[in-house]
């Protein structure tokens, strides 16, 4: 993003004439793998039911005139992708509509924009303990390095493979790798780009969390490391810092098993406007010669390209998850959970849920003869098929649904529960806390009431403007928890019950309903 904005600006002061410029280019975050997908099935549009009885389609974003993948990898999934799932088939059986316009909807040219390597990202503080002269020697085979990394008690990290093009080739790479690196229990984070997981890895280091950071060792592309070094260009994942060096700094080194990145221009004609189309010819013929990024010309150069399986981009942990949201008179008056927030902020998070996932709502409050009550939309999945009605009729029903009363407390409400998911999320004001048999020891008596509930594993408290109570952790920027194949062969460990609550300041109630689905993934 950083680079790509720095280019673009560029060129517009270029072509300037008498101090105008001929053309404004509008920079933004491409979507996941999963909601680009969505977005070329759909023409852009999101789906009906999200739309609030509003007159007009609403657009998934500012539709885009192109797209630069991470690397012609990505540019194939997707295009597979939506040509196996989009339109309907002609009566002879031949291509479907939709499949058959989507090449000449995408053109990828031949000229790369930029070029860049996954690499072995390690801070200071660990390098030594990693990259040997001998594995340097040898181009840093990459079934080496994992060894090495596991016998140091290292965690190696990358963002989660399907919302995230480097997490998907870093799996691909991996599954090709052989059996002794596809043995070593990796972990996938629950980041959506290789700079959010960075920036999670620079949080731990800030926040002096009791887990070992300086252990982390990320699987990413090269430029992020340097993005993360530099500091300033890690604004957009809002945690820009000044410059690192030393046992704070990343060392990104290349392995010979690790691909290149092409980095691809991809126009997409919407319209056939000629004198748009001549205006984004220029710009990508302008820059392929001012390229994105540059390969570093030291140590073991890869050759292979990105590839990335179907299989592998597809997410490991299925989330069934039941969203209780606090009905009560003063959550209905919150400046910034209201039922519209929520919904437009739970459509908006849409794009980190896949077709696997369940999702189902409640609201939870007590009558003014203090009789609990708990209305329930009905469950639908959030991918595919029926899912996008179904989600979209949660979103409704939340955004609809007018009932308030009194606080009812969370306790209560975990075990009043009669289809419990094995993910439950609570989205309060923190007025239910006050309601606790115990108010002072409100963090307890959820907690008791967790351990009580058979079918409950996973809780979550969102909580906007109300202080958590004590003894309910928050949720922390790093976890290198131990992978189940860790432990003695023929030994699991019973599934853990995981409760965090965040009091989240601020108005970004998308961003905390992001972190609230990504931890249910982890603890999936």
């Amino acid at each position: 993003m950083t680079a790509l904005r720095e280019r673009a600006e560029a060129y517009t002061k270029e072509q300037r004439t008498d101090g105008c410029a001929p053309v404004r280019i509008a920079v933004g975050v491409a979507p996941t793998i999963e909601e680009m997908r969505y977005g070329f099935r759909n023409e852009w549009l999101r789906d009906d039911a999200l739309q609030n009885d509003e007159p007009y389609r609403r657009m998934l974003g500012l539709t885009p005139d192109a797209w630069i993948p991470t690397g012609s990898a990505e540019f194939d999934l997707v295009v597979q992708d939506v040509s196996e799932k989009g339109g309907e088939k002609t009566k002879n059986g031949g291509v479907p509509e939709k499949t058959g316009s989507l090449n000449s909807l995408l053109h990828k040219r031949n000229e790369q924009v930029g070029t860049d390597h996954m690499s072995i990202a390690v801070f200071g503080a660990a390098k030594n303990d990693l990259l040997t002269s001998e594995l340097e020697s040898a181009g840093y085979p990459l079934a080496e390095i994992v060894q090495r990394a596991r016998s140091k008690g290292m965690s190696l990290v990358y963002p989660q493979p399907a919302f995230s093009t480097s997490g998907a080739i870093v799996a691909t790479t991996l599954s090709r790798a052989g059996p002794q690196s596809g043995g070593t229990a990796l972990r996938a984070t629950f980041d959506n780009s290789a700079n959010a997981l960075l920036c999670h890895l620079r949080g731990a280091d800030q926040e002096g969390t009791d887990e070992d950071w300086a252990k982390l060792v990320a699987l990413v592309p090269s430029h992020s490391a340097d993005d993360y070094n530099r500091g300033r260009d890690m604004g957009i994942e809002k945690c820009a810092h000044d410059s690192l060096a030393g046992r704070a700094a990343l060392t990104a080194a290349f392995s010979v098993d690790l691909p290149t990145l092409d980095y691809p221009f991809v126009e997409i004609n919407w319209s056939e406007d000629p004198a748009r189309r001549e205006a984004l010819d220029a710009f990508a013929t302008w820059l392929a010669h001012n390229k994105l990024f540059e390969p570093a010309g030291e140590g073991p150069q890869p050759s292979s390209p990105a590839r990335i399986s179907a299989d592998a981009a597809r997410p490991g942990h299925r989330v069934d998850l039941q969203i209780m949201v606090d009905g009560s008179g003063s959550m209905a008056r919150s400046p910034t959970a209201s039922a519209s927030d929520l919904h437009d902020a739970l459509a908006e998070v849409r794009q980190i849920l896949t077709d696997t996932d369940q999702v189902s709502a409640g609201k939870f409050f007590a009558d003014d003869s203090g009789t609990a009550k708990a209305p329930m939309a009905r469950e639908g999945d959030a991918g595919g098929g029926e899912g996008p009605r179904g989600y979209g009729e949660i979103l409704q029903w939340i955004a609809d649904d007018k009932q308030s009363g009194f606080d009812e407390p969370i306790s209560r409400v975990i075990g009043g529960l009669s289809r419990p998911a094995n993910s439950l999320a609570v989205i309060t004001d923190g007025g239910p806390f006050n309601d606790e048999p115990d108010p002072g020891n409100a963090g307890r008596s959820i907690r008791r009431a967790l351990e009580r509930a058979a079918d409950v594993s996973n809780l979550y408290i969102l909580t906007f403007g109300g202080k958590c109570p004590d003894g309910l952790e928050a949720p922390r920027a790093v976890r290198p928890s131990a992978s189940p194949s860790d432990g003695p062969a023929g030994s699991p460990e019973p599934a853990a019950k995981h409760v965090v609550c965040d009091d989240t300041a601020g108005t970004d109630v998308a961003g905390a309903l992001g972190r609230m689905i990504f931890q249910f993934r982890e603890w999936s």
